[in-house]
């Protein structure tokens, strides 16, 4: 009689538990940026790019040719982007190591926010707009941050999404040959 009292209890129990480290690994699950996984939303390498019209932050005009005899990097961002601000130390140090090699440009689509952005994370890229969904639809942007990579001749190099942490961190870092400032991960900033 016991044991069957027992056992009554068990199924109910290990339903409980099973439920119960489900939602905690949804959870941590959620709080984990992309590592840079590609889906059907990525930029595939070899796209050709036309020039692109953005807008600088103050409203004027400006417009990105591929052949200035430099790679291009585009840095997709958001100033709300907890990501954002978290990677601000590896993309400087990414910056710093490669500079001569590459020309560099930082994309967002809400200037809202942008002065506290930069003297948050001392952010020095020059920042480009359009006011519209142009340049994220021509370029497959969906999330921040993501890193895009342009050749000289226009052509799709490589993509990362994601904090340059993880395997985003490690190829990021491989590719450019680089050493990374460590992203935090702790509560935000």
């Amino acid at each position: 009689m016991q044991i069957a009292k027992i056992n009554a209890w068990i199924l109910p129990s290990l339903l409980v538990c099973s439920l119960s480290a489900n939602l905690l690994l949804t959870q941590r699950l959620r709080a984990v940026p992309s590592i840079g996984f590609t889906g059907p939303n990525s930029l595939p390498i070899g796209t050709q790019l036309p020039p692109l019209e953005f807008k600088h932050e103050d409203g004027s005009p400006a417009l990105v040719n591929w052949n200035t005899g430099q790679p291009t990097l585009i840095y997709f961002f958001d100033p709300y982007c907890v990501w954002c601000k978290r990677n601000a130390d590896a993309l400087a140090s990414l910056v710093d190591q490669t500079t001569p090699r590459l020309r560099f440009y930082s994309y967002t689509a809400r200037l809202k926010g942008l002065d506290e952005f930069r003297k948050a994370t001392k952010h020095s890229m020059p920042v480009l707009t359009d006011g519209s969904e142009d340049i994220r639809k021509a370029l497959h942007l969906s999330s921040t941050p993501t890193t895009v990579l342009v050749d000289t001749e226009g052509k799709v190099v490589q993509v990362w999404r994601g904090a340059y942490m993880g395997a985003t961190g490690k190829a990021v870092s491989k590719y450019f040959q680089a050493r990374l400032a460590a992203v935090p991960v702790g509560p935000h900033p």
